[in-house]
């Protein structure tokens, strides 16, 4: 198919009408608002999706790239394992973890190599490698790395399976599902490379276990448990950035991806239909 052609084959139309609620409950505690979200089923299949500056994308389950405009998925140019999308443009790793950025329409290798990689930090992007070390790289145009090959990565001094950040903290999964809120990562951090003083990061176990977890622009935080139920972390904020309790957010169906961004949650179910959530909220 060619590139910028919108994307809606006929075995894969559905009804925009189909509307679900996620309601926001919580055990053990009652908050005096609910989170709603009003879903609806889109067009299309996908295995990954990533939200961020108002821009969508996501990846097929042959790992082509598609992106949300105009109402539509319409294909980009290239393969990738995992994508994401924010303030720093668009990056993405293949299935060699090399490291791809968006630029000018084409994808340009960047040194490194990671296995997931989020966009979601303030002027810097991180990830996580095949080994579980975590890194971030300053995004900056100004900073030094820009004019130096290789860009030297900062090491994140903790062990993760997966790496999502925003702007009050980095949250991370281990491999055994634990989470951890990490404090202190931020573009000046991630532009001094390996000779960083790494007692400058916290890292604080939060309790549940989860599968990904996902942090938006505002500082909301979703998380997916390991059997597939979405959860938005409470009480998150700048002075409280590891809140309070996890809320579940109830579903129809089972997920494999989400993202947040702009007050839509976006849910990939495990067989890949996809839908678009917008928040709301009902007085109880």
């Amino acid at each position: 198919m060619q590139r910028g052609v919108r994307w809606a084959p006929a075995d894969m139309r559905v009804s925009c009408a189909l509307q679900l609620l996620l309601v926001g409950t919580c055990l053990g505690c009652l908050p005096s608002d609910s989170e709603v979200f009003k879903c609806r089923l889109m067009a299309g299949l996908l295995r990954q999706i990533d939200a961020g500056a108002g821009q969508v994308y996501g990846l097929e389950f042959d790992n082509r790239i598609v992106r949300y405009t105009g109402g539509c998925w319409a294909r980009v140019e290239g393969l990738l394992r995992h994508i994401t999308v924010g303030t720093g443009g668009v990056w993405g790793v293949d299935t060699n973890n090399s490291i791809q950025t968006l630029v000018n329409g084409s994808w340009v290798r960047t040194d490194g190599n990671l296995k997931q990689i989020d966009l979601g930090g303030e002027g810097f992007i991180a990830g996580v490698s095949s080994c579980n070390s975590a890194f971030c790289l300053s995004t900056d145009p100004a900073a030094p790395q820009r004019q130096t090959v290789p860009p030297p990565w900062t090491k994140i001094p903790v062990k993760l399976d997966y790496l999502s950040c925003g702007p009050y903290s980095c949250w991370g999964v281990s491999g055994d599902s634990q989470v951890f809120v990490l404090t202190g990562v931020s573009r000046s951090y991630c532009s001094s490379g390996e000779n960083t003083t790494q007692t400058d990061i916290h890292a604080s176990q939060v309790s549940g276990h989860m599968a990904r977890i996902e942090v938006g622009a505002d500082g909301s935080v979703f998380g997916l448990s390991t059997n597939g139920i979405v959860y938005q972390r409470h009480g998150v904020t700048s002075r409280n950035p590891v809140g309070h309790y996890w809320l579940r957010l109830l579903s129809s169906e089972v997920s494999r991806s989400l993202s947040y961004d702009d007050g839509v949650l976006w849910l990939i179910g495990q067989s890949g239909r996809i839908r678009r959530c917008a928040r709301a909220r009902l007085s109880v």
